[in-house]
């Protein structure tokens, strides 16, 4: 078959180009690699993909949360709770019971922390109390889980792994079926 010319100049111009966009232009790196992966960490625990506007001004649960959800009801509806965000006086707290796991503001607090599993929260004071003025999910929330190695529920996490204690109700993206 003849080609024309320039449809072969076309052609090889394509073929180089792409080829040039897959090349020396991205970091290969393992540096680059490790930035890459951090980032998708952050993106998968922490992006709610803008669904406060569902979770906070629909369906107002940052109101249910801050008033009635303490950590106790939390983990036994499957929300997990990383230890590895929690700062050390929250873990003696915790331990000696001086922190009270049946607050809906522990819950509050644990949100600020980024310690909930799953769930984003904007924490701001309101006449002096902290507040949990808007709220959305994150894909961690069914695809985290804990090693319960603090206590059930509360321990470090290993992200990917399916939380299979999860009850999410029907309204969830990620919901099992």
């Amino acid at each position: 078959m003849n080609t024309h010319p320039l449809l072969a100049a076309a052609i090889s111009a394509a073929v180089a180009s792409i080829a040039a966009c897959g090349g020396d232009s991205l970091d290969n790196s393992s540096t680059g690699q490790a930035a890459l992966v951090a980032q998708g960490q952050q993106i998968f625990r922490f992006d709610t993909f803008g669904d406060e506007t569902q979770w906070t001004d629909k369906l107002r649960l940052h109101e249910t949360i801050s008033t009635k959800v303490d950590p106790t009801t939390a983990l036994s509806v499957g929300l997990k709770v990383d230890a590895e965000a929690l700062p050390p006086a929250v873990v003696q707290g915790i331990q000696n019971k001086t922190i009270s796991l049946t607050d809906p503001a522990t819950t509050v607090a644990l949100i600020k922390l980024n310690a909930v599993v799953g769930i984003k929260g904007t924490v701001e004071s309101v006449n002096g109390k902290d507040t949990l003025t808007r709220v959305g999910v994150t894909c961690a929330l069914c695809h985290s889980t804990v090693d319960n190695s603090f206590a059930p529920g509360i321990g470090k996490r290993p992200d990917g792994w399916p939380n299979l204690q999860l009850t999410p109700g029907p309204s969830l993206p990620c919901r099992r079926r």
